[in-house]
């Protein structure tokens, strides 16, 4: 039965009885449910070919209007396909036979010899949808450097550079690792909007925020140079004269406010741009660990007792009504989501927006410590064990390997370097992009959170001890040569 028959039923079937048999009442009934369907027939055909929301065939249409094919021919890539070949590799194709077990898949796709259209990529939707875009471009930008500089921050947004070079021969695109493949693929398209007459050029880059460079003479440089005339770096943990305390979760607020929890005693606080950490005058509990969310609520964990949020501007410390368990880390990730661990007991999520902690199933183990990275993927530390990452989107966390420690604070900062502390030990600091913690050199000692305010400068707690500071700061030495 079709959708416009079962609607008519529908309605027929709640006339009265008298009104059923009907030829005009029947009549009217059908012409208002085809009026209907054609209406989201028309709907349906508007949005289906909506630059924004087509995918599938409706882009292809869109495509060859547009004069861009989803399938990418030449030799954009060296890349190496699997398939079968008649007699060998056959230029510019490299067929790579079956792989050994255990062998990692490279990114390829399925091709065969007799294919007709030897293709080195199929471009997925969203691939597709940026090439159209930039299709429209092409056909209509007079590509001046404002116009070529609006489309780019409109597509890209921080993630593109685009450079005049001044003398009607080139210009140049530096991209960073995530849009160079979709770059290749409009230059070698012909896409990449450009003066007529000047060629271009494509430099891809691992971080566009954080590029080598000379500085002008007297210390001048672009936003994302960094090089000889200011590349930041950490001075030594210092103490800063606190009162010792039995000090154990320590967290930064989105204002740079630091906070600290003293276990056994009271929460403390000190305003951004001190030293100075003063007592709340809260209730007396077993403080754990601490945190803040993206809105600047705070959230502590008690051991052997409950979970507290204070809410953004206020100091009062108040119990979600979560099950009392052995709480120790606490964290919070890009999106608001909570996450706390249950020393000897499971890691718990709470979503955004609720006070509701629940298990995920992981194996039960002695979780110390947990943080988000940058973009949401959360860490978490074994006290006498690993340290476990689960990737952004999954709840499962696996062991990167590490040598087993008596882990127990861990963080990260605004660039995804992160951070651990071992009691009894030194703190550890893992780079971007990688899993091998590396001892900072620091004097050992009963190392319990750790932190990194919004200014980059390092915080870290000692229990029964002081509390330490790691200035973020600027080497201005060697302001030597130009940036071009």
């Amino acid at each position: 039965m079709s959708q416009n028959t079962a609607l008519t039923e529908y309605y027929k079937n709640l006339l009265i009885m008298q009104y059923r048999d009907k030829v005009k009442a029947l009549g009217h009934i059908d012409n208002v449910v085809r009026a209907g369907m054609i209406f989201d027939i028309m709907i349906a055909v508007r949005d289906g070919y909506n630059i924004e929301t087509s995918v599938g065939a409706q882009q292809d249409v869109l495509g060859r209007i547009l004069g861009v094919s989803r399938t990418i021919t030449g030799t954009t890539f060296t890349r190496a396909y699997y398939g079968y070949a008649l007699y060998g590799d056959t230029a510019p194709f490299t067929f790579k036979p079956m792989m050994l077990y255990g062998s990692v898949a490279p990114d390829v796709q399925f091709r065969n010899y007799t294919e007709g259209e030897q293709s080195l990529y199929d471009l997925t939707d969203e691939e597709y949808r940026i090439i159209q875009k930039l299709a429209v471009v092409r056909n209509m930008s007079n590509a001046s450097v404002k116009s070529i500089d609006d489309i780019l921050n409109v597509l890209f947004g921080a993630e593109c550079y685009f450079m005049d070079r001044m003398n009607m021969t080139i210009v140049s695109y530096m991209v960073g690792a995530k849009w160079s493949r979709i770059f290749q693929i409009a230059k070698s398209s012909g896409l990449l909007p450009n003066p007529a007459g000047v060629g271009t050029s494509l430099v891809v880059v691992p971080d566009i925020n954080n590029i080598f460079a000379y500085s002008l003479y007297g210390g001048g440089k672009p936003a994302f140079a960094v090089g000889y005339g200011g590349y930041p770096y950490l001075k030594d943990f210092t103490a800063i004269g606190g009162v010792f305390r039995q000090w154990y979760g320590i967290t930064s607020d989105p204002s740079g406010n630091v906070w600290a929890v003293d276990f056994d005693g009271d929460i403390y606080k000190c305003p951004f741009g001190s030293t100075t950490f003063t007592a709340i005058g809260g209730v007396f509990r077993l403080w754990r660990g601490i945190t803040s969310d993206p809105s600047g609520n705070l959230w502590a964990t008690v051991y052997n007792g409950d979970i507290y949020k204070c809410t953004v501007g206020s100091t009062t410390f108040t119990a979600v009504g979560g099950t009392p368990r052995t709480w120790y880390g606490i964290t919070s990730d890009p999106s608001g989501n909570i996450w706390a661990v249950d020393f000897g007991g499971d890691i718990y999520k709470c979503p955004f927006g609720s006070t509701t902690f629940t298990a995920i199933g992981g194996t039960s183990r002695a979780w110390a410590g947990i943080t988000s990275d940058s973009i949401g993927t959360i860490w978490a530390t074994e006290s006498g064990g690993d340290i476990y990452k689960c990737i952004v989107g999954s709840t499962t966390f696996t062991a990167i390997g590490e040598t087993h420690r008596n882990w127990q604070g861990i963080t990260s900062d605004s660039i995804g370097t992160i951070w651990a502390t071992e009691s009894g030990g030194d703190i550890y600091k893992c780079i971007v992009g990688s899993t091998t913690f590396t001892a900072i050199g620091e004097i050992s000692r009963a190392w319990r959170g750790i932190n990194v305010d919004p200014s980059g400068n390092v915080w870290a707690v000692v229990y029964d001890e002081d509390i330490y500071e790691s200035v973020f700061t600027h080497n201005t030495k060697g302001c030597m040569a130009s940036y071009s």
